[in-house]
């Protein structure tokens, strides 16, 4: 699948390899190329664009605060020399981190995983309430009423159902997306639970079985609605 790739980067030597490097891969294709964030601002809306090659150290606005104003579906790799900002890149949901100086294989292996979450998931819900989960060569079909509880383990998900566990490449985010008009919640940043499966709900859990599910801070308002409880 070809992607549309922009580059956001000051500095010319890293922006001319980053061309490079986007003019070499075969799935890329480079639609153009800013020195700021506030430069992209300006000239997004006139822009298609699937990826963001995305540098931390901008000036005036760096990339961590452009890549919070970003839409869902935009895909963010950040360039960085900077290894300190990696937790809060990835809790941004960016889909890798490539720390300065990284060679065209990095930078490929960044690529195929931008590509594994771009592509249609290999999940696929039918009028009688199956999922159909691809696993490798093999397609589950699965019960919806069967599942749990998922957990993300960075950029794969573990689904936990009541026949065994199953391990997918899917982003979370995209999974709760998808299965939250089926009567799921993000309890947490790593966790979707199946709310017909929560047998007990307190103050910073949900029991699904003998498992326990932690509520996250952020996520404790959405828990308290669906439920309709007072978590005190």
């Amino acid at each position: 699948m070809m992607l549309n790739c922009v580059i956001i980067e000051d500095e010319r030597l890293a922006r001319q390899k980053l061309q490079l490097y986007v003019n070499d891969h075969k799935h890329l294709t480079l639609v153009a190329s800013f020195v700021s964030a506030e430069e992209f601002i300006k000239k997004a809306n006139n822009v298609e664009y699937d990826l963001l090659l995305l540098d931390i150290a901008l000036p005036n606005m760096d990339g961590i605060t452009l890549a919070g104003m970003l839409p869902k579906h935009c895909r963010v790799v950040f360039t960085t020399a900077f290894a300190e900002h990696a937790v809060e890149a990835f809790n941004l949901n960016a889909t890798d981190y490539l720390l300065k100086p990284f060679d065209f294989e990095r930078f490929s292996k960044a690529i195929e995983k931008v590509n594994s979450f771009t592509n249609p998931p290999d999940t696929v819900i039918t009028d009688n309430k199956k999922i159909s989960i691809k696993e490798g060569k093999k397609i589950h079909r699965i019960d919806i009423d069967e599942i749990l509880y998922i957990k993300g383990l960075k950029e794969y998900v573990v689904w936990h159902t009541a026949k065994g566990q199953l391990i997918t490449l899917h982003s979370l985010s995209h999974l709760c997306d998808y299965l939250g008009p089926l009567n799921f919640i993000q309890t947490h940043r790593s966790y979707i639970v199946n709310v017909q499966k929560a047998d007990v709900i307190e103050y910073g859990f949900i029991h699904v079985g003998t498992e326990q599910i932690p509520i996250g801070r952020s996520y404790r308002e959405k828990v308290k609605e669906c439920f309709k409880l007072e978590l005190e």
